[in-house]
């Protein structure tokens, strides 16, 4: 066998790890895009109409939580900008909105109507008295899960995609050119790139980031 083929492409290839505003902002919108490919994968699987009515909302009220997650103040990651994003597409703001609204007062929080505890007293009235027979307690919750609002949201979280998306393709290409122009000494004095599996212990850790 040639030495040649003998070579495993572990020997001759590296994977290193880039540093700087570029890669930072590389990283940030390769986490933007994985939240958002989540929930668009969460909208595809409501249609599984064998799905119960309660799994069915927590699918729903996860991809829209995790879709504004992308666009919520974080000290891990930098925020998008919904008039940056839809720039192009300024029709789809009144939905951004609407649902930036069911995320922040229905589903996070209960600070609007769509949500209602309610507590009665059943009575029997027997000639002109009453006879208390039980005070119950419920809640009534207004389904917002419906085929035009699914819809709705579904553009607006591939619309969300495709522009991250475009994003890291640009990033990446000036990335490219600029290590294309590294002297092999240079390349030679990157780190490899390494990634540790985090403990328990980290769980109420902030990870460390740069920006």
């Amino acid at each position: 066998m040639d030495k040649q083929e003998e070579i495993s492409p572990s020997a001759t290839k590296k994977l290193l790890q880039l540093s700087g505003p570029k890669a930072r902002t590389l990283e940030e919108f390769s986490l933007h895009s994985h939240d958002l490919t989540a929930s668009l994968q969460l909208l595809e699987a409501l249609n599984n109409k064998a799905l119960s009515s309660e799994v069915r909302k927590g699918l729903w009220y996860h991809a829209i939580t995790i879709f504004y997650k992308c666009f919520k103040h974080s000290d891990a990651r930098r925020r998008l900008w919904p008039q940056v994003v839809f720039a192009k597409r300024p029709d789809l703001m009144p939905a951004y909105n609407f649902f930036l609204n069911l995320r922040d007062r229905h589903i996070v929080h209960d600070d609007n109507p769509y949500i209602k505890a309610y507590v009665g007293v059943y009575v029997n009235k027997e000639n002109d008295t009453y006879t208390v027979e039980d005070v119950v307690s419920s809640v009534a919750i207004f389904d917002i899960l419906d085929e035009n609002r699914w819809r709705i949201f579904c553009e607006l979280a591939s619309y969300a995609i495709q522009w991250v998306e475009k994003e890291k393709t640009r990033l990446k290409n000036l990335l490219k050119a600029e290590c294309e122009k590294k002297s092999p000494q240079e390349l030679d004095s990157l780190k490899e790139l390494a990634i540790t599996i985090p403990t328990l212990n980290q769980v109420s850790e902030k990870k460390e980031v740069e920006f």
